[in-house]
C-alpha cells in the first residue's frame, strides 16, 4: 500500500470513555514508513511554549534534514 503523507498533524491515539483507542489511519501510515522516525511529547500548563518548541523543532528537522513532502 502506497500512502501520500498529509502535512498536518494526526492524532494517534484518542481517549474515548475510560480507554485509550488507536487511530486506525495513524497506524497505516506509521507501517507505510520504512526509515527511522522519533516520536517527540512535550506536556506543560497551558500557555508555556509547547507549541513554540514543536513548531521550532520541525523547523531545524526541515532546514537540516528534510521533510518528506
Amino acid at each position: 500500500i502506497k500512502f501520500s503523507f498529509k502535512l498536518e498533524a494526526i492524532q494517534l491515539i484518542d481517549f474515548k470513555g475510560d480507554k485509550f483507542v488507536l487511530n486506525e489511519e495513524a497506524m497505516e501510515i506509521l507501517s507505510a514508513i520504512e526509515e527511522d522516525i522519533i516520536v517527540v511529547s512535550v506536556v506543560g500548563k497551558a500557555r508555556t511554549g509547547k507549541s513554540y518548541l514543536m513548531n521550532l523543532l520541525l523547523d531545524n528537522i526541515g532546514k537540516n534534514q528534510g521533510v518528506i513532502k
